[in-house]
């Protein structure tokens, strides 16, 4: 358990010295997420599209998944644009998403 809690305080950035990272909305842990979700869409997209092309083991399931993974970080990563691009300040693209996720736990 205690690895659990040392990576826990590493994800939470804990002790960092840096603004970006010091606060829960700093511009590097916004980049950060961006980044990851990017990363992800990425490998999905391109494992779809390889499954598409060659003949895999498993090849439809492999298919579904990959799109499945592909259109929910695309979703969420044009979430995350179109909140920035709607408003000019970070509290109110913070606004945004807790609107915009408070209608899936409602």
């Amino acid at each position: 358990m205690e690895h659990v809690d040392r990576l826990q305080r590493m994800l939470d950035f804990e002790g960092c010295a840096s603004p970006q990272f010091a606060t829960k909305f700093g511009l590097g842990r916004i980049g950060l997420a961006g980044f990851f979700l990017g990363s992800i869409f990425g490998a999905s997209f391109a494992i779809l599209c390889v499954s598409l092309v060659v003949e895999i083991p498993y090849g439809g399931i492999v298919t579904q998944w990959a799109l499945y993974v592909a259109a929910l970080s695309g979703f969420h990563f044009s979430e995350f644009l179109v909140c920035g691009w709607s408003s000019r300040t970070w509290p109110s693209i913070v606004r945004l998403r807790v609107l915009v996720w408070s209608r899936f736990f409602i």
